[in-house]
C-alpha cells in the first residue's frame, strides 16, 4: 500500500550541517491519495476497499485542533496531552492550547463548531475526543461549499465534466480522424471490456462536451441532438492571445458551449455525432477559417473559452458568497478534465527553419519512449550535444518564444487548477511507423512548452500516440469518472519547528527565452501541482497514482533544532519542560464521487509521518527509503536536463553518487571510532540509536584496510561468517542494507528513456517521458527504470526466484537452477509500467560452443497464484501495461527481443568516467568504484 508521506530518510537531522554531511537531497515524496484503497474512514486499516462498507467519516468539528497553528490532532504523534488543565502540546508548532470544547469553539468559525456552541444545547455538542487515537490516516467529512450542513450531492446534480477538444486543422483524409473517433466510440459507447480496453462505459451522470478548434474557429457539437448539429464561432481570442491581449484578462467570447449527459437517451445522438465527425470533420470555409498545412489549433484561446464557460459554475471547495440561495441558483459540477487531441503543433508554437526532429517520436506511455530508445540501446553514444535536450538554447532553435508572455500556459493552467479542471495534452500521430515510412520526419509539437499547462492544472503529463488502441487505453484512465479520481485537491504541509518547505524559486537566466526549467517547481513542490500560499498546494485533478516531490529545509541553519520546549504561564505554574516529537503532517481536502452511492462528497485526509531526531549521519543512512530517494533524484536530474542537457546530466548523476559513497564510507569510519571509544570507556562516545539494532554494523562489510600498496577488506567479525565482499563492493556501499541499491538506482535513472542521451529521440518524446515519470509514485517509478523479474514454477505454483538481476546471464543461471530442481515449466514474469511479460522459458545448447541460449514463448498462466499475481500487477498501474497475455505474437525472436530490451544491466552506456562507452552495469560499477577509491585516497581515508 502506498503511503501518503515518504521522506527520503525517516529521521530529521538535528542541524543543517549534519544533513549536509550525508550528501542527500532533503525531500519528501507525497502521494495525496496514497493508501485510499484500504483506508477505513475510522482511520484503521481494513480489508474492505469500498468506503461505503465502513463507518461514516468523522466531522472536522470532532477533532482537537491546535488553537495557534490550526493543525488537527487525530493521532498520538501530533500532540501530547498535558497532565492538567485540559491542555494539549502541539508537536507541529510547539505551542500549548486548550482542547476544552468551549475554548475550541471560540475561534473555530469555519468548521461549524462555533455555531454549535452558540445555538445548540450542551447535550447536543459534538464529542471532542481527548483520548489518543490509533495510528493511521484519518478521513474527515467536509461541507461541499460553505454551508456547514451540506455534505453531499447527487452526481446528477453535480456531475463530473469531460471536454474533448479535437484538432479541426487536420485534413479530412488524415488517419487522425479515424483514430480519435474509434477511441472516443470505444470509451463513450462500448460495453465493459468490449473494445479490449478493460474499462467500463461512462456513468449516466457524466457530462460530455465535444469541440473542434482551428486557428480562428471553434465548433461545438450538440451531443443531445438526434441529428448531428454543429455550431461555428469565430475564435477572435486566438489573435489576441498570441499578440496583444494578456491572458490575465478574461476573454469574453459569446460561444454557446454544450454539455450532455451520457445516458441511454443520448447514446444514439453521440454515436451519430462521432460518425459525422469521422466522415466530414473539415472546418474549411466556416466563418473565414483557412487551414494551414503547418499550423494547428489555437490551444490557449480554446481552453480559455472553456474556462469562461465553466467559471460561471461552481465546484465543491468554491466559496459561495450568497450561501444556500446562490447554491440553489448556480450550475454545479464536481470537477473535470479537458482532453486536447493534437494532430499538429498548436498555433502558439511558431516553428523556426531548422533540421526537423528525428523520426522517433512516440513517448510518455509508462514513462518510456517506445521504439525509439529500444532500437538503439546497444549503440555507442558519442559525447556530443543531444538534439533532444530541453535547454533554453536548444528549444530556441526549434520555435519562437511564446506570446504575449512565456508564462501564458502557466497562467491558463493555474486557472484550470482553480476551476478543478485537469488538462491532458495528447499528440495523435497520423503516420504510424512502418517499414516504408519509418524515416518520416515529425514536426516539433512544442511539448516542452505545453507541459507547463498539464503540470499546473494537475494532469499527469503529455503523451504521443500513433494508434487507436493505445489512445483508448491512455485516455480512458484519464476520464473524470474513473474510480479514485479526485478534484480540487488542496494540500497543506506542516512540519515541526526548525524545519519547513524550501520555497526558493529555480533561478532563471537573465534575458534568456524558452526557460521551461523555472516552471518545474512551484514554491518547493515538483510535479503536477502548484503552490497557492506558503505550505499550501493545489492539484486541479488527482488520482491514487499521482505523486509530487517536496523540497525541505532547515528554517534556522544557525542553530540546532529544539528537542524540548519550556512552557511558562500555565495556570500559574513556573515552567514545564515538554519533549518535542518531530513529525510531518499533510491535510488533503479533495472532491470525489463515491462509487457505491453516486454522490459527490468532499473529504479531508489527515496523514502524518513520525520523524525521530537524528544526532549522527549513520542513523540518517539507516533510515533511507530507496524508492523515495529515487523519485527525488529523478526530479533533480530532470531539472538538469532542462538546464544543462542530457550529456551533462550523466556526469551530474555520477558525481552525486561518488560523493554520497564517500560520505557513507566516512560514516562507517566514524562508527568504528565511536565503538572504539566505547570499548575504552571514554566519556565522549555517542550512544547507539535505534536504527543500529535494526541495521547491525559490520566493519568487514563497510571499510577497507591496506597492506603496503594493496587495498583489501577486513576479516569478518566471526570466522564462521561466510559474508564477504569484494573491494569494489565495499566502495559502492554494498555492505549497507539501505545504501546497497543506490548504485543500481542511479545507473537505471541515467539509462532511463527520459534521461539517456540518444540522437534518435525527439525533444517532444523526451519531454513526454520526463513528465509522465515526474507524476509517478516512487514504487511505479522504480519499476519504470528497473523492472522486476521473477521466475515461477508451474508445478508448484510458487516462485523459484522472486527477484532476478536484470542481466541475461543471471536469468539463464537462475533458470538452470530451477530446471535442476525439476519444477515443471518455468515461467519468467517481468513487471513494469510499460509492459508485463509472461514467458515460458527453455534452454538450448549450441552444438559446437555448448553455450546455452534462452528460448522464450508467450505463456498464458492457469495456476491460481500466478494468475492472481499477474492480475494484481496489471491493476496496480494507472494504465494497464502491454502484456503478452493479450499478444497474438508467437515468434520466439520477437519475444526474446522484447525480453532482452529490459536487461538494463547488460546495456552499454555513454560513460563520462572513461570518455567512452562502458560495456555494461558491471563495468560501470568498476569505474565508479575507482572514482570513489581515488577520492578516499585523496582525503586520506582509505586504509586508515
Amino acid at each position: 500500500m502506498t503511503s501518503t508521506i515518504r521522506p527520503i530518510s525517516k529521521r530529521f537531522p538535528q542541524s543543517k550541517s549534519l544533513w549536509d554531511e550525508t550528501n542527500l537531497p532533503m525531500c519528501a515524496v507525497l502521494t495525496p491519495l496514497g493508501g485510499m484503497e484500504k483506508l477505513s474512514t475510522s482511520g484503521k486499516q481494513e480489508q474492505q476497499p469500498d468506503q461505503a462498507q465502513t463507518q461514516a467519516p468523522l466531522k472536522l468539528a470532532n477533532l482537537i485542533r491546535c488553537l495557534k497553528c490550526g493543525a488537527p490532532h487525530p493521532t498520538i504523534d501530533t500532540y501530547d496531552l498535558l497532565e492538567e488543565d485540559e491542555l494539549i502540546f502541539c508537536h507541529l508548532c510547539g505551542a500549548p492550547s486548550s482542547y476544552n470544547f468551549e475554548e475550541q469553539a471560540k475561534i473555530r468559525t469555519h468548521d461549524g463548531l462555533k455555531e454549535m456552541a452558540e445555538n445548540g444545547e450542551e447535550e447536543d455538542w459534538p464529542f471532542i475526543a481527548d483520548e489518543r487515537k490509533p495510528k493511521g490516516d484519518i478521513l474527515v467529512d467536509l461541507p461541499l461549499f460553505n454551508e456547514q450542513d451540506y455534505f453531499s450531492e447527487s452526481a446528477k446534480a453535480c456531475p463530473p465534466v469531460w471536454w474533448i477538444v479535437l484538432d479541426g486543422t487536420m485534413p479530412q483524409s488524415s488517419p487522425y480522424w479515424k483514430t480519435v473517433t474509434d477511441s472516443l466510440h470505444a470509451i463513450l459507447l462500448a460495453d465493459d471490456g468490449e473494445d479490449g480496453g478493460g474499462g467500463p462505459p461512462p456513468p449516466e451522470y457524466a457530462h460530455i462536451g465535444l469541440l473542434l478548434a482551428s486557428q480562428d474557429t471553434l465548433s461545438t457539437w450538440d451531443l443531445s441532438s438526434p441529428v448531428p448539429r454543429v455550431s461555428h464561432y469565430p475564435l477572435e481570442a486566438a489573435a489576441a492571445a498570441t499578440e496583444k491581449k494578456s491572458t490575465d484578462e478574461h476573454l469574453k467570447i459569446p460561444v454557446d458551449l454544450n454539455l450532455t449527459p451520457i445516458d441511454p437517451l443520448y447514446e444514439p445522438s453521440v454515436q451519430a455525432t462521432l460518425r459525422a465527425v469521422s466522415d466530414n470533420p473539415s472546418l474549411k470555409d466556416n466563418v473565414g477559417n483557412t487551414n494551414s498545412a503547418e499550423t494547428g489549433m489555437a490551444l490557449g484561446a480554446t481552453i480559455e473559452t472553456i474556462l469562461e464557460f465553466m467559471e460561471q459554475a461552481k465546484h465543491p471547495g468554491d466559496t459561495l458568497e450568497g450561501g444556500k440561495d446562490e447554491m440553489d441558483s448556480t450550475l454545479l459540477y464536481a470537477g473535470g478534465k479537458i482532453t486536447c487531441l493534437l494532430g499538429r503543433p498548436p498555433l502558439e508554437i511558431e516553428p523556426l527553419d531548422r533540421e526537423p526532429q528525428s523520426h522517433f517520436g512516440m513517448g510518455g506511455m509508462g514513462g518510456g519512449i517506445h521504439d525509439a530508445m529500444h532500437s538503439d540501446k546497444f549503440a555507442q553514444m558519442p559525447d556530443v550535444h543531444d538534439s533532444s535536450d530541453l535547454t533554453p538554447t536548444n528549444l530556441a532553435s526549434y520555435c519562437k518564444p511564446l506570446r504575449p508572455t512565456e508564462d501564458i500556459f502557466d497562467i491558463i493552467g493555474t486557472r484550470c487548477a482553480h476551476a478543478a479542471l485537469g488538462v491532458d495534452i495528447v499528440v495523435v500521430e497520423d503516420n504510424e511507423p512502418t517499414e516504408s515510412n519509418r524515416h518520416f520526419i515529425r514536426p516539433f509539437y512544442g511539448l516542452p512548452l505545453l507541459r507547463v499547462l498539464s503540470d499546473t492544472s494537475g494532469a499527469p503529463g503529455p503523451l504521443m500516440i500513433d494508434n487507436s488502441v493505445d489512445l483508448t487505453h491512455q485516455v480512458r484512465v484519464r476520464t473524470p469518472w474513473q474510480p479514485g479520481m479526485a478534484f480540487a485537491t488542496e494540500m497543506r504541509v506542516r512540519t515541526s519547528p526548525g524545519w519547513g518547505v524550501e520555497t526558493s524559486p529555480i533561478e532563471s537566466i537573465p534575458k534568456a527565452t524558452h526557460q521551461m526549467a523555472i516552471f518545474l517547481s512551484s514554491s518547493g513542490v515538483s510535479g503536477p501541482a502548484i503552490a497557492t500560499n506558503d505550505n499550501f498546494f493545489l492539484l486541479g485533478t488527482c488520482d491514487k497514482h499521482t505523486s509530487v516531490t517536496l523540497d525541505l529545509q532547515n528554517t534556522d541553519p544557525r542553530r540546532h533544532v529544539k528537542l524540548e520546549q519550556k512552557l511558562y504561564g500555565l495556570r500559574g505554574r513556573v515552567g514545564l519542560k515538554v519533549m518535542l516529537k518531530p513529525v510531518m503532517q499533510t491535510c488533503i481536502a479533495y472532491t470525489c464521487i463515491e462509487g457505491s452511492s453516486g454522490r459527490v462528497v468532499r473529504r479531508m485526509k489527515i496523514s502524518y509521518c513520525p520523524m525521530p531526531m537524528a544526532t549522527d549521519v549513520e542513523s540518517i543512512y539507516n533510515s533511507i527509503d530507496p524508492e523515495a530517494l529515487a523519485a527525488a533524484l529523478f526530479h533533480k536530474l530532470a531539472l538538469n536536463v532542462y538546464e544543462e542537457g542530457t550529456v551533462s546530466t550523466q556526469q551530474v548523476g555520477i558525481d552525486w553518487l561518488k560523493t554520497l559513497l564517500v560520505c557513507v564510507y566516512q560514516s562507517a569510519l566514524n562508527v568504528l571510532e565511536n565503538e572504539g571509544k566505547k570499548k575504552l570507556g571514554m566519556p565522549n562516545y555517542q550512544e547507539t540509536q535505534e536504527e543500529y539494532r535494526r541495521n547491525p554494523f559490520d566493519a568487514s562489510l563497510r571499510v577497507l584496510t591496506s597492506s603496503g600498496d594493496q587495498i583489501m577488506t577486513l576479516s569478518p567479525r566471526n570466522k564462521g561468517d561466510k559474508k564477504s565482499l569484494e573491494v569494489d563492493d565495499v566502495l559502492l556501499g554494498q555492505g549497507h542494507r539501505r545504501v546497497a541499491s543506490l548504485a543500481l538506482v542511479v545507473f537505471s535513472l541515467l539509462q532511463s528513456d527520459a534521461l539517456r542521451p540518444s540522437p534518435g529521440v525527439s525533444a517532444d518524446a523526451r519531454c513526454a517521458a520526463i513528465a509522465n515519470m515526474a507524476s509517478m509514485t516512487p514504487r511505479d517509478l522504480v519499476k519504470c527504470i528497473a523492472p522486476s523479474l521473477s521466475l515461477w514454477s508451474s508445478k508448484d505454483d510458487a516462485p523459484v526466484a522472486r527477484s532476478i538481476d536484470l542481466s541475461l546471464m543471471e536469468a539463464i543461471k537462475t533458470f538452470k537452477r530451477g530446471a535442476a530442481g525439476k519444477k515443471g515449466d518455468l515461467i519468467f514474469v517481468l513487471d513494469s509500467p510499460q509492459q508485463l511479460l509472461v514467458y515460458k522459458g527453455s534452454l538450448k545448447a549450441h552444438e559446437e560452443t555448448k553455450k546455452f541460449k534462452l528460448g522464450l514463448k508467450p505463456y498464458v498462466p492457469k495456476s491460481p497464484k500466478l494468475m492472481g499475481m499477474i492480475q494484481a500487477m496489471t491493476s496496480s498501474y494507472r494504465v494497464k501495461p502491454f502484456t503478452t497475455l493479450d499478444s497474438d505474437s508467437k515468434s520466439e525472436t520477437a519475444s526474446f527481443r522484447r525480453f532482452i530490451q529490459n536487461m538494463i544491466e547488460d546495456m552499454p552506456t555513454a560513460d563520462p568516467m572513461e570518455g567512452e562507452g562502458s560495456g555494461n552495469f558491471k563495468h560501470w560499477k568498476s569505474d565508479m568504484a575507482q572514482l570513489v577509491q581515488a577520492e578516499l585516497e585523496e582525503l586520506g581515508l582509505l586504509g586508515s
